[in-house]
């Protein structure tokens, strides 16, 4: 004889609740939500500025007022002294690349595109370079 398979019974919102809310409460009580994962560290809130007040603003236009100072001509000569320095220790240009800056200055690169400059260049470069 067929067995008839029963369809499971469907419980409402609030029976499904009651049936779960004591293993709920185990678990809050044991100490978390079940996972294993570590809490996560807390990030300090950013500090917001303090808006300046009506008082504050009075205070500061009645203060006396600081000199403004010019500086030396020493100090100035050794500020353009350091922009020099930092020009001369870039790097030196490779043979390639002063090889490529005196061929595409010819006038037969001159009207073609930059990509089919650069392909001719590569080319003419390759070619010296095996005859060597």
């Amino acid at each position: 004889m067929p067995t008839t398979k029963k369809s499971p019974k469907k419980m409402s919102r609030s029976t499904r609740l009651k049936k779960y809310e004591s293993v709920y409460t185990r678990v809050i009580k044991r100490g978390g939500t079940g996972t294993a994962t570590k809490p996560k560290a807390r990030k300090a809130p950013q500090k917001i500025p303090r808006r300046r007040t009506k008082t504050q603003h009075r205070s500061i236009k009645t203060s006396p007022r600081r000199k403004i100072r010019s500086t030396p001509k020493s100090k100035l000569q050794t500020k353009e002294a350091t922009k020099g320095a930092t020009k001369s220790r870039s790097k030196k240009l490779t043979t390639y690349q002063k090889f490529v800056k005196t061929e595409s200055k010819k006038t037969k690169y001159k009207a073609m595109s930059p990509k089919d400059r650069m392909k001719a260049i590569g080319a003419r470069w390759n070619s010296m370079k095996t005859k060597k």
